[in-house]
């Protein structure tokens, strides 16, 4: 269970890990007066090259009900992770993750998995 300041200090630490990541903004937050375990808030992550990683999530009592990840190199989307009710067809409904205009299943939807594998990109297009 998290506190929403809890949250975007433990996701702003996994960030810092990534070596490229020059610079952490907290774009918004949002904590329910009287509870802090309900919010939302968006992060982005600034790297070399027109390179950004935007987070976004929303807690209801400490556990995330809505969530977007998204890899972007210039102005595109190369990557993003949520859990929008849409494809439903996919196994993993609801999270799923966008990769070069595919919808594939999600089957690990955590922000670690997702730094993970931004990682994996960014080491292939150095």
């Amino acid at each position: 269970m998290w506190k929403v300041s809890s949250r975007v200090i433990h996701i702003a630490e996994l960030l810092r890990k990534i070596p490229v990541v020059e610079a952490i903004f907290l774009q918004r937050i949002d904590v329910e007066p009287l509870n802090p375990f309900s919010g939302y808030f968006k992060l982005r992550a600034c790297i070399k090259s027109e390179k950004m990683i935007d987070i976004y999530e929303r807690l209801v009592n400490g556990i995330i009900v809505k969530y977007a990840y998204v890899l972007l190199i210039g102005k595109k989307a190369v990557m993003r992770y949520n859990n929008a009710p849409h494809h439903r067809q996919i196994a993993t409904f609801p999270h799923h993750k966008h990769v070069k205009n595919q919808v594939k299943p999600l089957n690990e939807p955590s922000i670690e998995a997702f730094i993970k594998e931004v990682k994996e990109i960014l080491e292939t297009i150095k």
